[in-house]
């Protein structure tokens, strides 16, 4: 969804975030820059740009070697509860537990 390495999201993809949310979706989840990237809440919808990397060598530097697991529940009343689980890749590439880092 974003530039390899961005930390930030782009305007293209805020833009296109918000469409999809504009268009029915109720959560927006991407990937591909190789690094997590913010997370916005739009008209009361989570998106998280990038969950980085899961599972994954070739990488040492720390931003390209945490990634994020993303637990969501959907209620028929619309409300969403969500949890961002961080894990950080050994040097086999294989994701740790480093626990919870957003709680909405």
């Amino acid at each position: 969804m974003g530039w390899e390495s961005e930390k930030m999201a782009s305007s293209r993809q805020k833009k296109l975030a918000h469409l999809m949310i504009d268009s029915g979706a109720d959560a927006v989840i991407g990937g591909h820059p190789h690094v997590t990237q913010n997370i916005e809440i739009y008209k009361g919808k989570p998106i998280l740009y990038s969950l980085g990397n899961f599972i994954f060598n070739g990488f040492e530097d720390e931003e390209s070697t945490t990634g994020w697991v993303s637990e969501m529940t959907f209620s028929v009343d619309s409300k969403i509860n969500w949890v961002i689980h961080v894990a950080k890749l050994d040097k086999d590439g294989i994701p740790q537990n480093l626990g919870k880092l957003v709680a909405e």
